[in-house]
């Protein structure tokens, strides 16, 4: 089976799929022989409401918990492949964010999970997904499950950077299944957990975050109404 395997600006070897199955032993691997196994959206839809049974509303900081650990290993594996061509921790967290930006979307559009772009407003980290496989496979149930891509940010971001962040979905539309979200400090992503809960638009947060409207209040659970 063909594969195409190239080098980014950092000299990171990059696996391409197609993916490889093996029909005997039941595996798919990448290129690189990692074990991958696919989940559809009828799968992840079914764990995600058997989780939400059991749990009820704690199952958003279940997914957030899972999604930062995520993003840990994740940037670990990031790091590692950037060691390998002999650069270190210096060069992620002082390249421009055009560079990282694109670095970044590789990380996950090679794993089908959507495309993504990367700003700064207002001394914030926004992060822009789009066709999300995560945000189609939720609502096929009507249900939005807005935690595990905010704590995979969160989590990853906190060990580049090294300092610890938090995160929230500050947008959600079915249309292209899109989401922004939001990446600051814990106090702040609090108080825009209740702008939202009061029932505060995107286009609000940004203003409130421009004026630094915000101060400390207690973590709240988020619902990012659609668009």
């Amino acid at each position: 089976m063909a594969t195409r395997r190239g080098t980014d600006s950092l000299g990171t070897v990059q696996d391409d799929p197609p993916l490889i199955l093996n029909s005997e032993s039941g595996e798919v691997r990448t290129e690189s022989g990692r074990r991958v196994g696919i989940i559809d959206s009828d799968l992840f839809g079914a764990i995600c409401d058997a989780v939400h049974d059991k749990l009820g509303e704690e199952v958003r900081d279940v997914l957030y918990a899972a999604g930062a650990e995520w993003g840990r290993r994740e940037f670990a594996r990031f790091k590692d492949e950037i060691e390998g061509s002999d650069k270190t921790l210096y060069h992620i967290r002082n390249m421009s964010l055009e560079t990282f930006s694109s670095r970044f979307n590789d990380l996950l559009t090679r794993r089908g999970w959507g495309a993504f772009d990367i700003e700064e407003q207002h001394d914030f980290i926004l992060i822009h997904l789009s066709n999300s496989a995560y945000g189609e496979m939720i609502t096929q149930h009507n249900l939005v499950y807005n935690d595990l891509f905010a704590g995979f940010f969160a989590g990853f971001f906190s060990q580049l950077i090294g300092v610890d962040f938090d995160a929230v979905e500050v947008s959600f539309s079915k249309k292209n299944f899109e989401g922004i979200y939001l990446l600051a400090d814990e106090s702040i992503i609090m108080t825009v957990r209740r702008w939202i809960e009061d029932g505060m638009g995107y286009d609000q947060i940004l203003k409130s975050l421009e004026k630094r409207d915000y101060r400390k209040k207690g973590r709240r659970s988020a619902e990012v109404k659609e668009v």
